[in-house]
């Protein structure tokens, strides 16, 4: 076999084998770049110029990071950092303004960062110091009654923007009107019952700080009875067994009702604690021609209670 030979048969298997060995797809990339804004931070006052910081990062490549300040786009960079100096003298309103980044990549992955909120003061050297509240009425282990006047005292160096009052861990008021007293209806809870309350003030510039917690007991002079009415079945309605009876019951009370009570024949079946108060009835069992009682007992907050009873006829 000569050289030429060889060569060829070399290379017409080269070609065929060519034909056989394919490359790999190229897998694509759907990872978004990963983007944070390192200043300023959440719930931060600033005033003055303040120099926004944001970086970036791809595990292939970064095409463009870019700011946003209030939904308006600002600024960009090709990343990995983006550095800019907002002036925020033009717009030093005390108010939150909102700040956010998108960083996107060669394959037009997406990443979010933020929103940031901060507040923009006034001054070159903004207020980081919280108020010092502390409430001077109720005291702590007093009783109270009725309506409950919450007086606090209120201590900063800027104005106060609010004050939030909680109940039990709860919120329960707001209000921004000097001098952030809280006008506390207690007739709502039931005689004997521990409360605890304490304040959250907030400063123009979102600084906040908590209040001592005051634990008080209710005990109410509210001494009137609720009214309640049984509106349907009236009395000496004959009903046959198996019927199934809607028992409708109107209940007030000038300070709230807390619960309805349902009894049959003496037996409590029911308790309601939202209007309209009503009991389902299913009458099987019950026919025996004989006199039946509808009793129902309406309690208020304060512990008063109003009952009444209607009888009803139940054939087989």
């Amino acid at each position: 076999m000569n050289v030429k030979r060889i060569f060829t048969t070399i290379l017409f298997l080269t070609i065929i084998t060519g034909l056989f060995i394919q490359c790999p797809p190229e897998i694509p990339d759907t990872v978004a770049p990963v983007v944070n804004i390192i200043y300023p931070v959440q719930g931060q006052a600033v005033s003055g110029t303040v120099r926004i910081t944001v970086g970036a990062s791809d595990e292939t490549e970064l095409k463009q990071i870019d700011l946003f300040i209030d939904g308006d786009r600002i600024t960009s960079s090709p990343g990995p950092l983006l550095e800019y100096a907002w002036d925020t003298e033009p717009i030093a309103d005390n108010r939150n303004h909102s700040i956010y980044a998108t960083a996107s990549d060669k394959s037009d992955n997406n990443g979010f960062a933020g929103p940031v909120t901060v507040r923009v003061v006034s001054g070159s050297s903004p207020d980081t110091l919280p108020p010092v509240i502390s409430i001077l009425n109720p005291i702590n282990g007093s009783i109270v009654a009725d309506t409950v006047t919450v007086v606090p005292q209120i201590i900063d160096d800027s104005p106060i923007e609010r004050v939030d009052y909680y109940v039990n861990g709860k919120i329960d008021y707001t209000t921004s009107q000097s001098p952030y007293e809280f006008e506390w209806n207690v007739q709502k809870y039931q005689n004997g019952t521990s409360l605890s309350l304490f304040a959250r003030a907030f400063d123009i510039n979102l600084n906040n700080s908590v209040s001592n917690i005051v634990t008080v007991t209710v005990q109410n002079t509210d001494i009137t009875p609720p009214s309640v009415l049984i509106l349907y079945p009236p009395a000496g309605t004959v009903l046959t067994a198996g019927d199934t009876v809607i028992v409708a019951v109107d209940a007030q009370d000038n300070f709230g009702i807390q619960r309805v009570e349902f009894y049959i024949d003496g037996e409590l079946r029911l308790t309601d604690t939202s209007p309209p108060y009503k009991y389902t009835w299913y009458t099987a069992g019950y026919g025996d021609g004989r006199l039946h009682t509808l009793y129902v007992k309406a309690f208020d907050f304060a512990g008063n209670t109003n009952t009444q009873l209607v009888t009803v006829t139940v054939n087989p």
